[in-house]
């Protein structure tokens, strides 16, 4: 990752499981400026803070999140993403902690 970070636009580590450590992901964040596409199905070790530093390093790029089966994850990263601008598709499938308004505030934010 350390050498297509900065022209990768597509990241799918789907079904990784424990296996993918988020610790790698935020190590990398700031460094993907072109990153549009982000894959994490099942990927159980990912943390809030993870997913935090990428929205923060590529809200101007991404347009596809899939965080489908990452238990971890709840109301904090659906706010985070409310900074990706361009952000088309989202995928929160199976959260067990996931409310309704940080979803509505994610939504209005994505219609301005």
């Amino acid at each position: 990752l350390r050498f297509t970070a900065s022209t990768l636009e597509h990241l799918d580590v789907s079904g990784a499981e424990d296996r993918f450590e988020a610790s790698s992901l935020e190590e990398f964040a700031s460094s993907l400026p072109c990153l549009s596409k982000l894959i994490l199905t099942d990927c159980k070790m990912v943390t809030s803070q993870a997913i935090q530093a990428v929205t923060s390093g590529c809200s101007a790029s991404l347009k596809v999140v899939d965080l489908s089966g990452c238990r971890k994850l709840g109301n904090d990263v659906v706010l985070s993403l409310a900074l990706c601008k361009n952000l088309e598709r989202l995928s929160v499938r199976g959260w067990w902690k996931l409310e309704t308004d940080p979803v509505v505030k994610l939504v209005s934010a994505c219609l301005r």
